[in-house]
């Protein structure tokens, strides 16, 4: 397993755990749940992974590709998540109220950037799996 796979691992690991916090804990604290997706700032431990170590190769053109591909994909999940979850909320929530609550808002903006990332790694590791060689 090489490094950009570790990463993709740990976003998948960390972007899941954050989802899974929030939505097991929504009904023990409410609105404060929102604050399970701070495990998201542990993603900011991805250089870790990347440490160049003697003379290894840390990421080559493969790695870029599948990083570009997963990355593409991943934001656009993201967007798409973001923008049909916004659609939906002012053509039903905002039906009949003048606003849509500000806490639903930023829940959905913490769960489209930690779908986001789970996208991402998720498409990283089945890109690695079916390109077995250099393209």
């Amino acid at each position: 397993m090489n490094a950009q796979q570790k990463v993709a691992w740990f976003e998948v690991v960390v972007a899941v755990l954050a989802l899974g916090a929030a939505f097991v804990a929504y009904p023990l604290l409410g609105e404060a749940a929102m604050g399970m997706f701070c495990l998201l700032g542990l993603l900011g431990l991805t250089p870790l992974f990347l440490r160049k170590r003697k003379d290894q190769i840390i990421t080559d053109e493969r790695d870029h590709s599948i990083s570009l591909k997963a990355t593409f994909l991943g934001v656009g999940a993201g967007w798409m998540i973001l923008f049909m979850s916004i659609v939906v909320l002012t053509a039903f929530v905002s039906f009949e109220d003048s606003a849509v609550p500000k806490n639903l808002l930023g829940a959905v903006l913490w769960v489209s950037f930690a779908t986001s990332y789970a996208v991402k790694g998720g498409m990283s590791l089945m890109l690695y799996r079916s390109h077995q060689h250099a393209s």
